[in-house]
């Protein structure tokens, strides 16, 4: 009788965990949907060649969608 109230109470966290992993996940393919877009947006306005930064290896484009990527 113990063993099956604990497994009970022991496993009862098990879907706010699912729910959580699912809302994370979620929201990181939203971050990144969203970092693609910002990049793709300032690749169309040719931002790096208008501040004249063409030869560094991390462009403006890049900086700039990662940022909006970590926000």
């Amino acid at each position: 009788m113990f063993d099956q109230y604990y497994w009970r109470d022991s496993l009862s966290f098990l879907p706010e965990i699912l729910i959580g992993l699912v809302v994370l996940m979620i929201g990181f393919f939203i971050a990144k949907l969203l970092e693609n877009m910002t990049y793709k947006l300032l690749r169309k306005f040719h931002v790096n060649e208008r501040l004249g930064n063409t030869k560094s290896k991390w462009t403006v484009e890049k900086i700039i969608s990662k940022v909006n990527f970590l926000l």
